[in-house]
């Protein structure tokens, strides 16, 4: 699903002024028609402020050792690791690094 980034700044802004998608500091709730899209932040190994790894993630997909994110604009960070805990509501995935 592809957006034009303007009608997402533009429903963020509606969002945060009517209330009607769920505020919480790490998720935000995009409707597109009558579809939805829930943004995660995703951390290394803790969720804190200082182990973001990137925010506005709306893909996650583990393959061969490595998890990769795919931001909101399209932008891709592979990590070699494995995915520990993901909180669909809460808005946030954990990642565990591999060390090589």
């Amino acid at each position: 699903m592809f957006f034009i980034i303007e009608s997402v700044e533009q429903h963020l802004r509606d969002c945060m002024e009517q209330r009607d998608c769920i505020e919480q500091p790490d998720s935000r709730k995009i409707k597109e028609g009558d579809k939805s899209m829930c943004l995660s932040t995703v951390y290394k190994e803790s969720k804190e402020p200082e182990n973001i790894l990137m925010k506005n993630v709306m893909t996650i997909e583990c393959r061969n050792g490595n998890v990769i994110l795919t931001d909101l604009m399209g932008r891709e960070l592979t990590i070699p690791g494995e995915l520990k805990r993901a909180s669909l509501v809460d808005g946030f995935a954990l990642i565990e690094e591999r060390v090589s």
